[in-house]
C-alpha cells in the first residue's frame, strides 16, 4: 500500500458539514466532504495519497444548480388593458345622444333623471373599473350630487366632486377601449356637459360588450341576444 499525507485545506464559503467540496491537487480534481463541525472559514485535515505532493489549494464549492422562486405579481396590480393597435375614434360623437344604441334619447333621457343607477349598474357589467372607485354604491352617490351637495354646506364645490367622478369614469373606458382622447378633451366633456358625455360613454360600453338597454326603472342591461 502507498503510504498517505495529510494536506490542511480551508472550508469555502457557502458550504456546510456534510457538502461536497472539489479541490485542486497537482494530480487534477479531488472531491472531498466537509466534516462535522466545520464551518465556512475553518480548516480541516485531508487524507492525500503519496503521490500528491501536498501544495496550497483553493478549495471549490459543488455547485447545483436551483430554480430561484419567482415572485407572483396580484391579478390587481398586475398590467392590464395593453394595446397594441392604434388608438380608435369613439363610436358615438359627445353630442349625438338620441342615436344611442337600442334606446336613442331614452338612454339620453335616463342618463340624465337617473344616471345615479344607470350608468354605475352598465359599467360594472362592461368590466370598467375607474380609479375614483370600484364600489357601486359610492359610485352612485358621486353621480347623484349629493357629495356636493353636503360639502356645498361648508364651501361650494360647484359640482367639482361629480366632475373628478365622471372624469376618472370616462378616463377608465378610454383606457379599456382604446379611444383616441386626450385627459384635456375628457375633463372638458365632465365639466362642460357631463349628460351628454356619460350617454355616449354608455353607448360604448354597450356597443363593445353587446348588451342592451333594459329601462331606466331596472336601471340595468342585459347580454343582446340579437347581436
Amino acid at each position: 500500500q502507498h503510504a498517505t499525507i495529510m494536506m490542511q485545506v480551508e472550508c469555502p464559503k457557502g458550504s456546510n458539514p456534510g457538502d461536497n467540496i472539489q479541490i485542486q491537487t497537482p494530480n487534477g480534481m479531488m472531491q472531498v466532504q466537509v466534516p462535522q463541525g466545520i464551518k465556512p472559514g475553518d480548516k480541516f485535515q485531508v487524507q492525500l495519497p503519496a503521490a500528491v505532493v501536498a501544495t496550497p489549494v483553493v478549495a471549490t464549492p459543488v455547485i447545483t444548480t436551483s430554480v430561484q422562486p419567482i415572485a407572483a405579481v396580484p391579478a390587481a396590480h398586475a398590467p392590464q388593458h395593453v394595446h397594441n393597435s392604434p388608438p380608435q375614434p369613439w363610436k358615438n360623437e359627445v353630442c349625438n345622444c338620441c342615436s344611442h344604441k337600442d334606446c336613442g334619447a331614452a338612454c339620453c333621457i335616463a342618463m340624465g333623471c337617473c344616471q345615479c343607477c344607470s350608468y354605475p349598474t352598465i359599467e360594472e357589467k362592461a368590466g370598467v373599473y375607474n380609479e375614483f372607485s370600484r364600489d357601486y354604491c359610492i359610485n352612485c352617490c358621486v353621480l347623484s350630487g349629493c357629495p356636493d351637495f353636503c360639502v356645498s354646506m361648508i364651501f361650494p364645490t360647484c359640482g367639482l366632486i361629480n366632475t373628478f367622478g365622471i372624469f376618472q369614469m370616462r378616463r377608465a373606458l378610454i383606457k379599456k377601449y382604446n379611444i383616441a382622447e386626450s385627459d384635456f378633451e375628457s375633463a372638458v366633456c365632465a365639466f362642460f356637459c357631463p349628460h351628454c358625455a356619460l350617454c355616449q360613454q354608455s353607448n360604448e360600453m354597450m356597443e363593445h360588450e353587446k348588451m342592451a338597454f333594459d329601462g331606466c326603472c331596472q336601471c340595468g342591461v342585459h347580454p343582446d341576444v340579437a347581436a
